[in-house]
């Protein structure tokens, strides 16, 4: 009995540091796979793919070692390559810098973000942003997007709003 047990808990255990992050939007999980957009050597810059064991797939323990993530998107690229979902960012546990201005983006939750200090959100078509639970966030850029409301009564560190140019 021993011996059948022991390789069903070693297969468990493989399979519980391996979960993988459903990323659905295929723009998003493109830029993470092939396009420099974290920074891994703590400079302020993006420097490196969030896929660091180059399997194709963002494991969880890969989403957690990121803290800056860089997922702009240039005036001049088509729309047809921007990112319309950020689904998966809540497995993103330590990010403490998120760039995702110029995207298709119209709902963003970051409640699990709770490292959260600086955010830059604009040129989106955002309808709903869901901040309430970053309480270190100090920097929210949110502009010309199609908000409405925005609630930052819980975001007592912010020192710095910009959400001009919305709805």
């Amino acid at each position: 009995m021993k011996n059948f047990l022991l390789p069903i808990f070693l297969l468990l255990g493989v399979f519980a540091h391996s979960q993988i992050v459903n990323i659905p939007d295929a723009n998003f999980k493109h830029t993470l796979l092939n396009i420099a957009c974290v920074d891994t050597n703590n400079d302020g810059s993006p420097d490196s793919d969030a896929d660091l064991n180059n399997d194709g797939e963002i494991q969880v323990s890969e989403a957690e070692a990121v803290w800056y993530l860089s997922v702009y998107k240039l005036t001049s690229v088509p729309d047809s390559e921007k990112i319309s979902s950020l689904e998966g960012i809540q497995s993103f546990t330590n990010l403490r810098r998120l760039k995702c201005w110029n995207n298709l983006l119209t709902e963003l939750d970051l409640s699990q973000n709770l490292n959260l200090n600086s955010l830059d959100c604009r040129l989106n078509r955002l309808t709903t942003l869901n901040v309430s639970q970053n309480t270190g966030l100090f920097g929210l850029t949110c502009s010309s997007n199609l908000l409405t409301d925005l609630d930052v009564s819980n975001n007592v560190n912010l020192n710095s709003l910009r959400c001009s140019d919305n709805m």
